[in-house]
């Protein structure tokens, strides 16, 4: 039996036994039971670090709340599911650490995420971020090690430090608003990420804004970018090619820093010759393990119409997060010759 010291919390679901509580009284409960929390009177707030470290699986947010202290929902560890209802915005740290964490949906209600929101969520995949959206914090999406898919649907006026550094397998990326510069170390050890396109908009690419992204091939970049530090792509294959227009500023700093550069008019073309990796063979010369704690990697042999592919040259090869019980993926990069992905 366990403690739960509840605040402000109103009705708490145990085995569909619901249990009125008052503010501040002490609850008697087994943590294996704590699985849902379901709020029905009327709360417009929910304070700094309210539901911190908590045990709960579920929790549906009431369409009345309006503010939301920081880190509300931080370290969360057993949160699986979160409905946000109709909130303004999400706040700082406030799914910071909710490690089981898995699917998230913004709502068009949200104008604004801020530093650290969804920080070392490990096991989320995909976060689609609707145009509502006027603000992105800091660190917003930082170490979310599971994270593969990102689209970005609002107008920003940067995309801020760190917001997504080391999510190690994300390998879609879409800016679909306007967004005026990618600043420092904002993708930083995103090294899954293999074919970007920058919009129209943006002016300024900061330092180390993709370090370590060491199987990015393509990079287009439009003719607004008008700043790019020296240290933007450190840490990147020697084949990163840059697209852009014929006497654009990127095609000076490719020159000047000896990166490959296409003219946007011909990448087309290029794309088209390179082998599709989705059609080649991939085996694992282990399959099943048994959990341990322990982080494990199996080999991986690729194989194109016959011929053996070599890691580093022909593909990379990241594997998701190994170490938490359950399936997990080797993610294959096609690289040199070849593009596309195989897991």
């Amino acid at each position: 039996m366990s403690t739960c010291i509840i605040n402000r919390l109103k009705k708490f679901a145990i085995n569909s036994m619901v249990i009125t509580l008052l503010f501040g009284q002490i609850v008697y409960c087994d943590e294996n039971e704590n699985t849902y929390v379901d709020m029905e009177e009327v709360i417009t707030s929910i304070s700094d670090f309210q539901y911190y470290e908590s045990d709960f699986k579920e929790f549906d947010i009431p369409v009345t709340v309006d503010s939301i202290g920081i880190y509300a929902f931080g370290k969360c560890e057993k949160l699986e599911k979160i409905d946000l209802a109709s909130i303004p915005y999400i706040s700082v740290g406030m799914f910071y650490g909710c490690s089981s964490l898995k699917e998230i949906v913004i709502p068009e209600s949200v104008t604004a995420i801020k530093n650290h929101a969804f920080a070392e969520c490990v096991s989320v995949e995909e976060i689609i971020i609707p145009s509502s959206v006027t603000e992105l914090g800091i660190s917003a999406f930082s170490n979310c090690k599971s994270l593969k898919k990102v689209e970005i649907n609002c107008d920003l006026g940067n995309i801020p430090q760190e917001c997504f550094k080391n999510c190690e397998i994300l390998s879609e990326l879409s800016l679909n608003g306007n967004i005026g510069s990618i600043d420092k170390r904002a993708f930083s050890g995103c090294k899954s990420l293999y074919n970007v396109i920058l919009g129209n908009e943006i002016t300024s690419i900061y330092e180390n804004a993709f370090y370590g992204c060491s199987n990015m091939f393509n990079i287009s970049i439009p003719k607004s970018v008008t700043f790019i530090s020296d240290t933007a792509f450190d840490g990147c294959s020697d084949r990163l090619n840059i697209v852009g227009e014929s006497g654009s500023f990127a095609e000076k700093y490719a020159q000047s820093h000896g990166i490959n550069f296409t003219q946007q008019e011909v990448v087309e073309e290029v794309e088209a010759e390179l082998k599709d990796l989705t059609k080649a063979d991939a085996f694992l010369d282990e399959d099943i393990f048994v959990y341990d704690k322990k982080a494990h990697r199996p080999e991986v042999s690729v194989s194109f119409d016959g011929e053996k592919l070599t890691e580093g040259i022909d593909y990379s090869l990241v594997y998701s997060a190994v170490k938490a019980p359950g399936i997990h993926k080797a993610i294959i990069n096609g690289m040199g010759d070849f593009k596309g992905k195989k897991t």
